[in-house]
C-alpha cells in the first residue's frame, strides 16, 4: 500500500473513532468558554465548538492536531480580527487541520501581521467553509492553499480578493463578492464554481489558472478588467452572464466551450480565444465597443451565437479548420463587418444571417485558402462602402449566398480558382460580382436591379457560364484576357457587349 494511502486510511480511522465520542463545546460572553480559541484548544478530533451570538475580538487557530472539527455560529457571530489593543495579529480564523467546517461566521478587519491579512487562511486539505461572511481585510476574504475545499453560501465585501485559492479540486457554490479587486482567483486544476457573484471588481471577476475548469450560472457586472480570465485546458463556461465590464471572457489554452452565455456593454472584444479546438456555442452578445468573438488559433467552432450592436467585426477568426454556422450577426459599426477570417487553410462559412452592418459580411483575406462559403445571407451592408462578401485568397468554394441591398458590390472576388455556384446579387448599389485575379469559374448565379454592372470581369483565365443577369444598370462588363462566357442569360439590354461574348 502507498504511503498516501496508507494516510488517508489513518485520518478516516482517527475521524471514525473520533466521531464515536464528538463532544459540542459552548462558546458564549460569561460561559465557560468565553473565546472561541478556548474551546478550540481543548477540542479533540470530530469535535463541535458552537458559538453563541456576539462579537469576539480574537484571532482563532485551528492546529493540525484537530481534523474534523466544526465551528458553528449560532445566530450573529462577529469575529473582529483586529484586537482592541490596536496591534494586527492576522487572520480571523487560521486552519491547519485538514476536514474542518466553519459554519455560519462573519470574520472582519483582519490585516497583515507578518505573513497575510486574509479573513480565513487555510492550509489543509478538504475544508468546507459555509455561509461565512467577510468584510475590510487587507488580503483576501477567504484564502484557501490545499485540495479539494469546498466553500458554499459565502460572501465577501470591501477585501482585496474575494477568494484566493491554490490546490486542485477547488468548488464555489453560491460566493458572492463586492467591492474587491478579484472576486475569485484559483490555481489548479478541476476547479468548479457556479452560481457565483461579482459586483465592481476594480481588476477581474474570475480569474483562474488549471485545467478542466467549470464556471456555469455566474454572473459578473462592473468589473474593470475581464469577468473571466482562464488559462488552462478543456474550460467550460456556460450559462453566464457580464454586464459593463471590460471585456466577458479571455482564455488561453485548448479545447474550450463557451455556450449560452449572455453578455452586454463590454469595452473590448466579449469573447477572446487563443488556443486550438475551441467551441463558442448559442451565446447572446449586445453591445461590445470592438469585436465580440475573437479567436486565434485551429479548429475553432463558432455557431448558434447572437449578436448585436458591435463597434468590430461580429466574429473574427485566425486560423484553419474552423466552422462559423447558423449565427445572427447584426449592426456591427465603425467600417467593420459581421465576419472576419484571415491565415486560414480549411473551414466552413455556412447558415449565417448578416444585417445592418457598415463593413462587409463576409470577409476573406489573402492568407486564406480552400474555404468554403455556403447558403449565407448578408443584407444591407457595406454602409461604408464595404462589399457585402469580399473574397481574396485561393481556392474558395462560394455556393448559394446571397447579398441583397448593400451599399457596393454583392460579391467581390481577387485572388485565384474560386469557385461561385448558385450565388445571388440583388439590389446592390455598384456591381453584383466583381471579379478579379484568375482563373475563377463563376456559373448558376443570379445578378439583379444591381447599381452598375451585373457581372464585372477583370480577371483572366476566368469562365461565366450560365448565370443570368436582370435589370442591372450594365449586365456585363468585362475588361480581362482569356475568358469564356457560356450559356448565359443577359436580358437589361443597354451599353453591354454580351452578345458579343455570349
Amino acid at each position: 500500500m502507498s504511503r498516501t494511502l496508507i494516510a488517508t486510511a489513518a485520518i478516516a480511522s482517527l475521524l471514525l473513532a473520533a466521531s464515536a465520542d464528538a463532544k459540542t463545546f459552548v462558546v458564549s460572553k460569561g460561559g465557560q468558554f468565553p473565546t472561541i480559541q478556548s474551546a478550540v484548544n481543548v477540542s479533540s478530533s470530530g469535535d463541535t465548538i458552537e458559538v453563541k451570538p456576539g462579537t469576539y475580538r480574537e484571532n482563532v487557530v485551528v492546529n493540525p492536531n484537530r481534523p474534523g472539527l466544526t465551528i458553528d455560529g449560532s445566530g450573529k457571530v462577529i469575529i473582529d480580527a483586529f484586537p482592541a489593543n490596536g496591534s494586527a495579529a492576522g487572520p480571523g480564523i487560521v486552519v491547519l487541520a485538514s476536514d474542518v467546517t466553519l459554519r455560519d461566521l462573519t470574520v472582519t478587519n483582519a490585516r497583515k501581521a507578518g505573513f497575510i491579512g486574509a479573513g480565513v487562511y487555510v492550509t489543509a486539505a478538504r475544508v468546507t467553509l459555509e455561509d461565512l461572511k467577510v468584510s475590510n481585510c487587507e488580503d483576501a476574504g477567504l484564502y484557501v492553499t490545499s485540495n479539494t475545499a469546498e466553500i458554499r453560501d459565502c460572501q465577501v465585501r470591501a477585501c482585496r480578493y474575494g477568494i484566493t485559492a491554490k490546490g486542485g479540486g477547488i468548488t464555489v457554490k453560491d460566493f458572492e463578492a463586492e467591492r474587491v479587486f478579484d472576486g475569485i482567483r484559483i490555481v489548479g486544476n478541476g476547479a468548479r464554481v457556479t452560481e457565483c457573484q461579482v459586483v465592481r471588481a476594480y481588476s477581474r471577476g474570475f480569474d483562474i489558472e488549471g485545467n478542466d475548469a467549470r464556471i456555469k450560472d455566474c454572473y459578473v457586472t462592473g468589473a474593470s478588467s475581464v469577468a473571466l480570465e482562464i488559462a488552462g485546458d478543456d474550460a467550460r463556461v456556460t450559462d453566464c452572464r457580464a454586464e459593463d465590464t471590460h471585456a466577458c471572457v479571455r482564455l488561453i489554452g485548448h479545447r474550450a466551450i463557451i455556450k449560452k452565455n449572455k453578455i452586454r456593454r463590454q469595452h473590448n472584444v466579449a469573447i477572446k480565444l487563443s488556443g486550438d479546438d475551441h467551441k463558442v456555442l448559442d451565446n447572446s452578445i449586445d453591445d461590445s465597443a470592438t469585436a465580440a468573438i475573437e479567436i486565434k488559433g485551429e479548429g475553432a467552432t463558432v455557431s448558434g451565437n447572437k449578436i448585436r450592436r458591435t463597434l468590430g467585426s461580429a466574429v473574427y477568426v485566425r486560423g484553419g479548420g474552423f466552422v462559423i454556422a447558423d449565427n445572427s450577426l447584426r449592426e456591427s459599426t465603425g467600417g467593420y463587418g459581421g465576419i472576419y477570417v484571415r491565415d486560414a487553410i480549411g473551414g466552413l462559412i455556412a447558415d449565417n444571417e448578416i444585417r445592418d452592418t457598415s463593413g462587409s459580411g463576409v470577409a476573406i483575406k489573402s492568407s486564406c485558402q480552400s474555404l468554403e462559403i455556403r447558403d449565407n445571407e448578408v443584407t444591407s451592408c457595406g454602409l461604408f462602402g464595404y462589399e457585402a462578401f469580399d473574397i481574396d485568397g485561393d481556392g474558395h468554394l462560394v455556393v448559394d449566398n446571397v447579398a441583397s441591398k448593400c451599399s457596393v458590390d454583392g460579391f467581390l472576388v481577387r485572388g485565384k480558382e474560386h469557385v461561385l455556384k448558385g450565388n445571388e446579387a440583388r439590389d446592390c448599389g455598384t456591381d453584383g460580382f466583381d471579379l478579379g485575379g484568375s482563373n475563377h469559374q463563376l456559373r448558376d448565379n443570379l445578378a439583379e436591379g444591381n447599381g452598375a454592372e451585373g457581372i464585372d470581369v477583370s480577371s483572366s483565365n476566368t469562365l461565366v457560364k450560365n448565370n443570368e443577369c436582370e435589370k442591372n444598370r450594365i449586365d456585363l462588363a468585362n475588361d480581362g484576357l482569356n475568358n469564356v462566357f457560356e450559356g448565359n442569360d443577359f436580358k437589361s439590354g443597354g451599353p453591354t457587349v454580351a452578345g458579343q461574348l455570349d
